[in-house]
């Protein structure tokens, strides 16, 4: 228990500051290796938000798909104990990489002072919609292998592959976004009506072959296009504050995780598999309002 608080306290920090960390540096990082054999190159056009913040969020659906199987795979090898250590050291590794390549921005901010001033009315709506749109997601997420099972009738050994098309589809989702011209807050409103469109599939389960695969493609898809673009929405309605705004906006995100599974578990022992996605559905469609 003291293990998990420790690594959520460093969840919360990091979240809150890799992507205001990532668009400071983004102009500042070589496009490819120095070759002092080459002529000089013209000075490269600075990289657009949207695409630093489709190539943080990448590691996300890429982690998914890949550390679970190999968790998973190392726990049954090694046993959970030494499983946990290889990951310790694995994160050790990651942690001296990042403190000797990664450049540091202390130099650049010699005067700076903790922002005080208040969010404004525009922000706090984005977090709202933030603390919805994720908790209707992770009422039914959560428990997304029971949904699989009813109403969308999947047997155990498809589980695993379904789970797989989800994270893929996410991970295409994610380097999809980058592309997008729209702005983030219209992005917003389009996917978060993909995850309520979704979340109604599945209680509208059809028998026809291929929708189960249909509805995985789409939730996945829209839920990590979705929290790329609430996350950028965010920074732009206080780009002097970026910190502080994805503070805010990891703070409505660890929330709306914790209350979803929560509200996820309650429903689920009590009413069953449709309670989750009615519920998922009303607080989606709450979020959207929101944003109207």
């Amino acid at each position: 228990m003291i293990l998990r608080i420790v690594a959520a306290l460093g969840h919360g920090v990091f979240w809150s500051s890799i992507l205001a960390y990532a668009i400071k540096i983004a102009p500042a990082m070589p496009a490819m290796p120095a070759m002092p054999a080459m002529p000089a190159m013209p000075a490269m056009p600075a990289m657009p938000a949207s695409c630093v913040m489709a190539i943080v969020f990448a590691g996300i659906p890429l982690a998914i798909v890949a550390g679970v199987p190999l968790s998973s795979a190392l726990g049954q090898a090694f046993g959970w104990q030494r499983g946990f250590a290889l990951f310790g050291l694995l994160g050790l590794m990651i942690f001296v990489a990042g403190y000797l390549w990664l450049p540091s921005l202390q130099d650049n901010i010699p005067g700076a002072k903790p922002q005080t001033e208040a969010p404004s009315a525009p922000l706090l709506g984005a977090i709202g919609v933030t603390l919805l749109m994720v908790t209707g997601h992770f009422t039914c997420y959560t428990y997304i292998t029971a949904l699989l099972h009813s109403p969308l009738n999947i047997a155990g050994a498809a589980i695993p592959l379904h789970l797989l098309i989800f994270g893929v589809a996410g991970a295409l989702g994610t380097l999809l976004s980058g592309t997008l011209s729209l702005h983030p807050a219209i992005i917003t409103a389009l996917t978060g009506a993909g995850v309520f469109v979704s979340l109604w599939l599945i209680l509208t389960a059809q028998p026809w072959g291929g929708y189960s695969w249909l509805v995985m493609v789409l939730w996945g898809g829209a839920i990590a296009v979705l929290l790329i673009a609430l996350q950028s929405w965010v920074i732009t309605l206080a780009p002097d504050k970026a910190e502080f705004a994805s503070a805010l906006y990891v703070m409505a995100f660890n929330i709306g995780i914790g209350g979803g599974a929560m509200t996820g578990g309650l429903l689920l022992e009590r009413l069953g598999t449709p309670s989750l996605l009615s519920t998922g559905m009303v607080i989606a469609f709450a979020g959207l309002m929101i944003w109207a």
